[in-house]
């Protein structure tokens, strides 16, 4: 992934509207959520139902993920199509 990124890959998003920092957080791949994190990928990029990669992190139950969204400074306050 760094090497992706260092090399000026782009980073773009499924047909859903997922971010890799979405993928990530949803498979609970820390390390990878904590690259994208220092390549300044958006934290608050919402899909097609506007869940954030916090929200996908929460689904799951990766905590460890979830804290380090936190940390970053994600927004707790958007809400996706259920609420």
């Amino acid at each position: 992934v760094v090497q992706l990124i260092n090399k000026g890959a782009k980073v773009a998003v499924t047909k859903h509207g997922r971010t890799p920092l979405h993928l990530a957080a949803n498979k609970g791949h820390l390390s990878v959520v904590q690259i994208l994190l220092k390549a300044g990928c958006d934290l608050d990029v919402q899909d097609d139902g506007d869940q954030t990669a916090l929200h996908r992190a929460t689904v799951v139950g990766n905590t460890d993920v979830i804290a380090a969204l936190i940390q970053e400074g994600c927004a707790l306050d958007r809400q996706d199509k259920d609420g």
